[in-house]
């Protein structure tokens, strides 16, 4: 249920963040959920650098999607 539903939306934002198809996002590209989502940019960086549990600079679609769902369930 809420799961699948968290786990598509984590596709599609990564999907808006990653508009090049690169296959990972980098910092300035989670900047794209500005308008997505009620978040200010420093607030985005905050979660960027939350979900870089490597601190490696840029996410890949496994990072960001276990991240986003700890932070979305987090959330609710």
């Amino acid at each position: 249920g809420g799961q699948l539903v968290m786990l598509r939306k984590a596709q599609e934002f990564f999907q808006t963040c990653d508009a090049e198809g690169k296959g990972f996002i980098a910092r300035k590209d989670m900047q794209r959920l500005h308008k997505e989502l009620p978040l200010s940019l420093e607030e985005l960086e905050d979660v960027f650098d939350a979900l870089d549990a490597d601190g490696n600079g840029y996410l890949t679609p496994q990072e960001f999607t276990t991240g986003f769902s700890h932070f979305f369930f987090s959330q609710n």
